[in-house]
């Protein structure tokens, strides 16, 4: 890299830093937001008088430590920026990046004005959603200074526009429009107190079809009503304005989700020769699958601070990856034709696509040190006219019954929790049914979107799709048909927010896991999250809510699923390899970086697992037993850290298999005795 490369390499990093740091303003807001603390310092630009900088720490108490970080944040970036357009003025190659950092340097003044109208008219509701809304917008800017600095210091020449993606440009368009609709609206929402002006998702209003009549505002203002004690908040009765708002801001959710599956396909179709627009476009819908669920968990716990906070900051990073996707499509993509300097060649998602036989694929290298060749080619093993059982073995297979049936015992311990006393046999089981034909849906769909890794991999090559057992277009409508059946099952018989929590486990796990698993080592952290919601399903199946001894069970799952998948990536990396699938032990093939992560997996699940005594799920007998169990857990994971074996990566498997029943059986104990 010459001198010019590495200048041009430090203005992108400045770039990025600020992205990096404008995010974490924009959450900072949300949090002054929710927790209503505009106001706590009600003079600006100082605070309480003091110079804001200076001002004595211990005096940061309650809604005033939001409000003034908020401030010195705020403070920061704008010193960041005015240092990156002054580096831009002198070093930037291009006339218009010089442009755009003076045009950041002017939203962040306009920024800082609108901030402090907002604190000296008292928090009028045009200015502060002006001021939310300029937020997302600066930090679109400096997403395209980031992507315009990218693309100087990697080629030696500027790209040129990409022939041929006009349609996924105007798309690109389309969708940021409907983004910055939707973000008005969510401001909007926020300022004029509509956030929970509808507290019931998915139903509005207590009515799957809303009619917007007296007898919804009704039932509306009495949930509020009966509910502001038991939330601890103020709820003032809400008027049919604001309950078309918040409609309005669902609905827009609904238009973006739109678009942005639209541009996917688009994307989709176009992934021979766009790949770069392609993965783009999958990130894209795995953030808006991501934003969605927010704020459905954003009603449902009733506006909890930290949950809105992360829903505010989602809407902006997507709308950031909006502006960068339409950025790709504006000029040439490295990917697409393989000549600028300093890229790699087209990854195999590139190539043309062939039988498995013909393209084979290459293997890890044999013990002598010589390349094999591996090839699976898919032949079918049934006969041509299987039996009943046969094809019924082959659909059960599909479904991932092991899979079922942790989720199965983890609802039912989710249930039983919830209930806290006598169970209702009929509830229990239609819930177990719900659940479990949802589950199955989302592992018959797995399967078919990875039927053509599942073919190249040892492990996997044996299952349904790839044996020819069953038709893939079969497949998918199965898998399609046991989720909704399931989610609906839920819905009619048990309540919405057990319905809706269902679904939302499969298609976080068909939607968001099963692609990422090709592009990023993230996923076994992503995937843990729709493995983790089943016992959320029976708790509110249970108690028709979510309390924090429901949140507390989700982070046990969620935790123990770390060590539990990285064992088996560990021992599966080559098959995984093979794949095409970015497990952490194939991304990163020394296993450092794997052995870490599950070792602090298996030391942050030992006091998040003696957590259900302190909510009072479990008593102290509980406690003693979780406490000796996750001890051994973490010890079993640090002796594999240390001897990095595949025998010690199986007794960390063995050990998860035991370890995630035996601290359910312990809370059951506990209960008993106590």
């Amino acid at each position: 890299m010459d001198a010019k490369a590495k200048t041009y390499f430090a203005l992108w990093c400045v770039a990025a830093l600020l992205c990096g740091a404008t995010l974490c303003l924009i959450f900072l807001g949300g949090q002054v937001k929710s927790h209503e603390a505009g106001l706590a310092v009600p003079d600006w630009p100082l605070t309480y008088g003091q110079n804001p900088i200076t001002y004595p720490y211990q005096d940061w108490v309650g809604n005033i430590f939001h409000e003034h970080f908020h401030r010195l944040w705020a403070g920061s970036v704008a010193t960041l920026t005015l240092l990156l357009a002054v580096l831009l003025q002198c070093f930037a190659p291009r006339p218009w990046l010089k442009r755009m950092g003076w045009l950041a340097v002017f939203a962040v003044l306009l920024q800082a004005t609108l901030g402090g109208l907002t604190v000296l008219l008292q928090l009028p509701t045009l200015v502060s959603s002006s001021h939310a809304l300029l937020a997302q917008t600066f930090f679109a800017i400096t997403v395209i200074i980031a992507f315009g600095l990218w693309k100087t210091w990697r080629p030696e020449e500027p790209p040129a526009r990409t022939a041929g993606a006009g349609s996924l440009l105007r798309s690109a368009y389309v969708l940021i429009a409907l983004v910055y609709i939707q973000l008005f609206l969510g401001a909007l929402m926020r300022h004029t107190g509509s956030g929970l002006a509808v507290p019931d998702f998915p139903t509005t209003g207590g009515q799957v079809l809303p009619r917007f009549d007296a007898a919804m505002l009704t039932w509306i203002n009495a949930w509020r009503f009966e509910n502001t004690y038991a939330l601890g908040l103020e709820l003032e009765p809400v008027g049919m304005g604001q309950v078309i708002i918040h409609f309005l801001h669902r609905l827009g959710a609904l238009a973006v989700l739109g678009a942005t599956l639209a541009l996917a396909l688009q994307s989709y179709r176009r992934r021979i020769d766009q790949p770069l627009l392609f993965r783009t476009a999958g990130f894209l819908w795995a953030l808006v699958l991501v934003q969605v669920t927010l704020g459905a968990i954003t009603v449902w716990t009733a506006k909890t601070p930290l949950v809105t906070s992360l829903h505010v900051v989602t809407g902006a990073a997507f709308l950031g990856l909006s502006v960068l996707y339409a950025a790709r499509a504006w000029v040439r993509t490295p990917e697409a034709s393989g000549q600028e300097r300093g890229h790699l060649a087209p990854d195999a998602c590139t190539a043309p696509k062939t039988s498995p036989s013909a393209r084979g694929l290459s293997a890890p290298s044999s013990p002598s040190g010589r390349s094999e060749s591996f090839v699976h080619p898919v032949h079918p093993v049934h006969p041509v006219h299987p039996t009943i059982m046969q094809t019924l073995s082959a659909y059960l297979t599909l479904t991932k019954p092991r899979i079922v049936a942790m989720v199965l015992v983890t609802t039912a311990f989710g249930f039983s929790m919830g209930r806290g006393g006598a169970l209702p046999i009929a509830l229990h089981l239609i819930t177990l049914l719900g659940t479990g034909l949802t589950a199955a849906g989302a592992g018959a769909l797995n399967q078919y979107f990875e039927r053509d890794a599942d073919a190249r991999m040892q492990r996997t090559r044996r299952r349904p799709l790839p044996q020819g057992a069953v038709v893939p277009w079969k497949a998918c409508v199965f898998g399609f048909a046991l989720a909704l059946l399931g989610g609906g099952v839920l819905y009619q018989f048990v309540n919405p927010l057990a319905a809706a929590l269902a679904w939302t486990s499969a298609t976080l796990y068909v939607g968001v896991y099963t692609p990422l698993k090709r592009y990023s080592w993230l996923n076994t952290s992503v995937g843990a999250v729709p493995g983790a919601i089943p016992p959320l399903i029976g708790w509110a199946a249970a108690t028709g809510q979510l309390n924090l001894g429901a949140w507390v069970l989700f982070m046990i799952l969620f935790l123990w699923q770390h060590p539990h998948f990285f064992s088996i990536a560990w021992m599966f990396r080559d098959d995984y390899r093979l794949g095409g699938f970015k497990m952490l032990p194939v991304v990163k093939p020394d296993g450092q970086a794997t052995l870490r992560q599950s070792l602090a997996a298996a030391i942050l699940l030992a006091p998040v697992a003696l957590l259900p005594t302190f909510v009072r799920v479990a008593g102290w007998p509980y406690f003693a037993g979780a406490l000796v169990c996750s001890l051994w857990f973490a010890l079993v994971c640090a002796r594999w850290r240390f001897t990095q074996t595949n025998e010690d990566a199986r007794r960390v498997l063995r050990a998860s298999v035991i370890y995630l029943p035996l601290l359910l059986l312990l809370i059951l104990v506990d209960a008993v005795i106590t």
